[in-house]
């Protein structure tokens, strides 16, 4: 079927793929500020957009934009962005392009996205795939592997769709020529600089300066600023009163033992003779003849080896006498990997050919891997379900809380019903939020999103969730002249 599609591709398959982009069943689920604390906020082609989806998504593009326009990102900049339309359209779009790719019988195999994400930089240690980064910087930013791999695997799905599609697309020599001649196109220019600095002794006079501000009140603008009331909701409050069993925590170490494995490691040094990977034979018998000359005289024991390294050694460890620590298998090429974790410590090998040269090893001492018990790492467990479960109360209680409300709700009322403390704040600006939250920056910037009176969803910050809501507002305003 594909290979029928990629030969009729230039008469119909991009503009189908593209008018299924435009065009679909689309049933919004827009509504009341009620309605959006659903379950869904849209449906393409009868398959659901999820709140947490939309969400997420906001969020991130709304983050985006704040590291695009710094402090100059203000309400009416978001508001010409339209952001939540922004994220809408996002949103149906990729569902309908993975929708597409699935018609088109496009998949992403388990080994094409465990290899992926295995060359991820974020995920290696020592030049090699680390399960147990990999697990912590996820928990770090507190996303599941499982929705981590979701994710990568419908990005990587698109990006198969798009290759199909661009793969198909034939650019004729006058449109090349034409991109060519825009983006090499050069142009000739005289200036002239003028310093500011080079002018002193001006002294304006009060005339002057009350004229140029009357002129140009706009450049002087207060900041605006809001006050808000919210309602912090922190996992340290319940941890005094959660338990954990011994079942549990056999349990947490039954799943996560690769947190707590230590591959085996070879500690070992090296001379490396270096020759070129497209080496002439010649060029490769001589240096062989000089890697065995040094892997004898080290045999024989007359000289140190790391005395020799450091006389005949061609890389950056010679001064260390070939010293390369401890290493996992995976962390060196596999032809010197495979000699050295195959040798006995104290062992000099014959010189191993790799894509850098000539490696005569000498293995300085074997430690096998070894798993930790479950008594080593107790304590260590039952901290992180007590975190585990003193964050998933704290936000429970959060959502718990948000889903009682209705539009137009006082904070204020409805935490004194459940006996929880609402804290006002002082106005502040989008630049810095009140003092006596997690991160000041953040919380000011969800707080500015907000319409006046409306309550925020949960937001978490350094571990804890907050709930606000905007208690005033005083707009930005021209200076008085003084």
């Amino acid at each position: 079927m594909l290979q029928a599609m990629r030969d009729n591709a230039s008469s119909w398959i991009i503009k189908i793929l593209l008018m299924a982009v435009v065009v679909a069943f689309i049933f919004m689920a827009f509504g009341s500020y009620d309605a959006q604390k659903t379950s869904k906020v849209a449906t393409v082609n009868k398959q659901s957009i999820s709140a947490d989806d939309y969400r997420e998504a906001y969020n991130n593009l709304l983050q985006r934009v704040r590291q695009q326009f710094g402090s100059n990102l203000n309400d009416e900049i978001l508001k010409m962005m339209n952001l939540k339309q922004q994220t809408m359209d996002q949103l149906i779009t990729r569902t309908l392009i993975l929708q597409e790719a699935k018609k088109l019988n496009l998949i992403v195999s388990d080994e094409e996205l465990t290899r992926t994400i295995q060359d991820m930089q974020y995920f290696r240690e020592n030049d090699s795939f680390s399960t147990v980064l990999y697990e912590k910087m996820l928990k770090r930013v507190g996303i599941a592997p499982e929705q981590f791999e979701k994710d990568q695997r419908d990005q990587m799905l698109a990006q198969k769709l798009q290759l199909f599609i661009t793969s198909n697309i034939h650019v004729s020599e006058a449109e090349a020529r034409e991109w060519y001649d825009w983006e090499n196109a050069l142009v000739n220019l005289n200036a002239v600089q003028f310093d500011p600095a080079t002018y002193t002794g001006i002294e304006p006079t009060e005339k002057e300066i009350k004229d140029h501000f009357e002129q140009n009140k706009n450049n002087y603008k207060t900041e605006p600023k809001i006050k808000v009331k919210y309602l912090r909701f922190s996992p340290e409050t319940y941890k005094k009163d959660i338990q954990v069993t011994n079942d549990e925590i056999q349990e947490y170490y039954d799943s996560n033992q690769a947190v707590y494995s230590v591959e085996q490691t070879v500690e070992a040094r090296h001379i490396l003779i270096r020759l070129d990977e497209n080496a002439p034979p010649e060029k490769v018998e001589e240096t062989k003849t000089e890697a065995d000359r040094i892997a004898k005289e080290a045999r024989e024991g007359k000289k140190d080896f790391s005395e020799l390294a450091k006389n005949f050694s061609q890389d950056s460890t010679k001064d260390k006498g070939g010293y390369l620590g401890k290493f996992v298998k995976e962390a060196m090429v596999k032809p010197f990997s495979d000699k050295a974790f195959s040798m006995k410590p104290g062992e000099i090998s014959d010189p191993v050919r790799t894509q850098f040269g000539w490696h005569i090893i000498k293995v300085e001492n074997i430690y096998p891997a070894s798993t930790k018990t479950s008594a080593e790492v107790e304590p260590e467990i039952r901290r992180n379900l007590i975190e585990e479960k003193a964050r998933n109360i704290a936000y429970d209680e959060a959502e718990s809380f948000f889903d009682a409300l209705l539009d137009g709700d006082d904070l204020s009322k409805e935490a004194e019903s459940r006996n929880l403390k609402v804290i006002e704040t002082d106005f502040f600006t989008k630049n810095q939020g009140p003092a006596d939250v997690g991160d000041r920056e953040k919380f000011a910037s969800a707080a500015f999103d907000l319409p006046e009176a409306e309550i925020s969803d949960i937001l978490e910050l350094e571990g804890n969730y907050y709930l606000i809501q905007v208690a005033g507002k005083i707009p930005q305003q021209i200076s008085e002249f003084q």
